[in-house]
């Protein structure tokens, strides 16, 4: 189903598509960091974490490494004096000192928030518009119309919401980066892909994973265009993906078994009790099947069908039209799946940072594979005869009611049935 396209040096985006584009994204930003303000000064914030994230911040930028105090009730976890990297290993931390000299208030990590993650429908709508104009021409309104769809299922999805609102998490900022790493990703321009996959990468240890799977798709999808047995490879896709792979693997092996031990006093990341067997006796033929099939919180358990079908739903299931681009959210997946901490399950919590972007993105490249399957197989009939921007642009208004659904059902916004303004 995966088709090759091409792309017109003529699709360039028309004024009213970047006026349309910036106007829902700038209007994403300015509520949802008023909103976010609003919650913090009606002292719906609270000290874990943005309690922690701001005294980080604030004495990394006073000359004390992201030290903190607001840790009372972990004693066991921390030495004198405490610091964040005992607990997550975030150096993009570093990147947003300067912004406490600027401006030295928590509400600036609050409206940085709002902002990139807000600035991932700028990427998805980059991604959605190249697939779209290449498969149905430059000249295609219906294919320009679908792209800014799924720009709008980026922004109303709950759980892109969401993250602009679970107080303050480095890892929400992946959300904004993600989408324009796939995009430069897809288009093989890789020192864009590399910089956006680094940026996503050091929001939380476990990111560089992620960018390790995208490299393993790189290495397999783009390097030998999707079957080991083909003979022409792409060289340059090849050293890129495996050198992102062995990089992502390298950088979270180095978070996780030598810098976060040695800020604290537990000699492993502390969040391992979260995976009682596996903490206890190490991932053994042992604690496989309890990670596996465990009661209430296996990976094929029926709570992790719910939260599968929690992500898909607002796509109106277009990602699985993308399965391989959609996979390499999976092992964020199962670490949340696995654990027995319920929060990670809830998709309105920053815990979904790392899974919807991909969710979103594949919907967009996966409704353009199932448009171009459609318009082979029914475009000849009679009846159901249209264009491939025609079936494009429905395949994204599905989704885009999809996502309308989950808005109205569990979003942040007035449109949501459960929406108040914090007082």
């Amino acid at each position: 189903m995966r088709a090759r396209f091409i792309v017109s040096r003529n699709a360039r985006a028309r004024w009213w598509e970047w006026a349309l584009l910036l106007g829902m994204t700038a209007a994403f930003v300015l509520f949802f960091g008023l909103l976010a303000q609003a919650r913090h000064e009606a002292l719906m914030t609270k000290g874990y974490d943005l309690g922690n994230y701001d005294q980080a911040i604030w004495n990394t930028a006073h000359g004390q490494m992201l030290q903190f105090s607001t840790w009372k009730g972990k004693d066991e976890w921390f030495p004198e004096p405490a610091s964040r990297l005992g607990m997550h290993f975030e150096p993009i931390l570093f990147a947003l000192t300067p912004l406490y000299w600027l401006w030295e208030d928590v509400r600036a990590l609050l409206w940085l928030q709002a902002l990139v993650v807000g600035l991932g429908a700028v990427g998805i709508w980059l991604l959605a518009r190249w697939r779209y104009t290449a498969l149905a021409g430059a000249s295609s309104a219906a294919a320009a119309w679908a792209a800014l769809a799924l720009a709008g299922v980026y922004l109303l999805s709950p759980g892109i919401q969401a993250l602009t609102l679970d107080d303050f998490h480095a890892v929400a900022l992946a959300a904004g980066f993600i989408p324009f790493a796939l995009y430069f990703m897809l288009r093989r321009r890789y020192g864009w892909f590399a910089f956006f996959a680094i940026l996503a990468a050091s929001t939380k240890e476990s990111m560089p994973i992620v960018a390790a799977f995208m490299g393993l798709y790189i290495l397999f999808f783009q390097g030998f265009g999707g079957s080991l047995r083909r003979r022409n490879v792409d060289r340059k896709a090849l050293l890129v993906g495996a050198a992102t792979l062995l990089a992502g693997l390298a950088w979270a092996m180095l978070a996780f078994f030598i810098i976060i031990p040695h800020y604290n006093i537990l000699s492993s990341s502390p969040y391992a009790r979260r995976y009682p067997g596996a903490a206890a006796q190490g991932l053994t033929l042992a604690t496989l099947p309890g990670l596996l099939w465990g009661i209430g919180h296996g990976l094929f358990s029926a709570r992790t069908l719910r939260y599968a079908l929690g992500i898909l739903l607002p796509t109106a299931f277009l990602a699985l039209f993308d399965a391989p681009l959609l996979l390499i959210a999976s092992a964020p997946f199962a670490l949340n799946a696995t654990s027995d901490f319920a929060i990670q399950q809830e998709l309105t919590r920053h815990y979904i940072a790392a899974i919807a972007p991909f969710a979103i993105a594949a919907t967009a490249t996966g409704g353009a594979n199932l448009a171009a399957w459609l318009w082979r197989q029914l475009g000849r009939r009679h009846l159901l005869r249209a264009p491939v921007g025609g079936w494009l642009l429905g395949l994204a208004l599905l989704a885009l009611l999809a996502a309308g659904m989950a808005q109205g059902k569990a979003g942040f916004t007035p449109l949501g049935r459960n929406f108040a303004w914090p007082r």
